[in-house]
C-alpha cells in the first residue's frame, strides 16, 4: 500500500488528468483509462527512477503513441499512453529540489482548489498538432511554488489530450503547402550539402592559412546553415503524420 504523500500525489494526478478529460468531453471509459493510467508510472517505478526530470523523450514516444492509436481507431489505447505521459508532465511541473522542499509542494498541491481557468486556458490553446504536443512537453519547467506547478501541469494536461484526441484533417490547399515546401527544402538542402562539400573545404583551406583564424568555427557554422533550412521541412512531416498517420482517409505525403 502507497504511503500518506504517494497517497496524496497519485490523488493530484488523477484530480488533474479527469478533469482536464471531462472538460474536453472524452467519454467515460476513457476517463476510467486515463485515472487508472495516469499513475501507472508510479507503480511500475524502478528503484532510483526519477519522473521529474530527464524524462522529455519518453514521454513524448508516448504521445506519439497516444495520436497513432486514435488515428487506428483504438482510444482505449491512446489512453492507455496518454495517462503515462501526463504523469511525466505532472512530475516535472514541480520543483525537484531538496526532498523538504519537494514534498512541501506536492502536499500543498493537494490541498488547493482546482484552477478551473487553466483548463480553461488549456481549452483554447490546445490544437490537434504535432506542434502543440512538442511544446507542452518541452515548455513544462519545474515550479517552485504549488499554485503554479498545478496551474502548469493542468493547463498542459487540457492541451495535450486535445493535441491527441483532436479531429485534424488536411485539406487540399494544405496539401499542396506541404507537398511544394517538402521539395523546396528538399532543393535547398541539395544545395546547400554540394556547397558544403566543395566550395566551403576551399574556403576553409584558404582562411586556415590566416594566423590564428577559427576554422573549426567556420566548419560549425557551415554545419548549422546546411541543417537549418531542413527543420521546416521536418516540421510539416511531423504534423502531417500527426494527422494522417494510420489512416487511409488522408492523404499520404511522404
Amino acid at each position: 500500500m502507497a504511503n500518506w504523500s504517494s497517497s496524496m500525489k497519485w490523488h493530484d494526478h488523477i484530480r488533474i488528468a479527469v478533469k482536464a478529460a471531462e472538460d474536453f468531453g472524452l467519454d467515460r471509459s476513457l476517463i476510467e483509462m486515463l485515472r487508472s493510467s495516469v499513475i501507472l508510472p508510479d507503480r511500475k517505478k524502478q528503484k532510483y527512477e526519477r519522473h521529474h526530470t530527464g524524462k522529455d523523450p519518453e514521454t513524448m514516444l508516448l504521445i506519439w503513441n497516444a495520436r497513432n492509436a486514435v488515428l487506428r481507431g483504438d482510444r482505449s489505447a491512446a489512453a492507455l499512453e496518454l495517462g503515462q505521459a501526463l504523469h511525466y508532465i505532472h512530475d516535472k511541473s514541480v520543483h525537484v529540489g531538496s526532498q523538504h522542499s519537494h514534498d512541501s509542494i506536492e502536499q500543498e498541491i493537494s490541498s488547493l482548489d482546482f484552477p478551473q481557468n487553466a483548463i480553461e486556458n488549456g481549452r483554447k490553446r490546445g490544437v490537434c498538432s504535432y506542434r502543440c504536443a512538442e511544446r507542452c512537453v518541452s515548455h513544462t519547467t519545474p515550479k517552485d511554488d504549488a499554485a503554479s506547478a498545478l496551474w502548469e501541469a493542468t493547463e498542459h494536461s487540457r492541451m495535450l489530450i486535445a493535441a491527441v484526441f483532436g479531429d485534424a484533417h488536411v485539406s487540399d490547399v494544405s496539401f499542396n503547402r506541404m507537398r511544394k515546401h517538402k521539395w523546396l527544402y528538399l532543393l535547398v538542402a541539395a544545395c546547400l550539402s554540394v556547397t558544403s562539400l566543395i566550395v566551403l573545404p576551399i574556403i576553409l583551406i584558404t582562411l586556415a592559412r590566416w594566423p590564428g583564424f577559427p576554422s573549426v568555427l567556420l566548419g560549425v557554422v557551415s554545419a548549422i546553415v546546411v541543417v537549418k533550412p531542413l527543420q521546416k521541412y521536418i516540421d510539416l512531416r511531423l504534423e502531417c503524420k500527426w494527422v494522417a498517420a494510420g489512416s487511409e482517409a488522408q492523404p499520404k505525403l511522404f
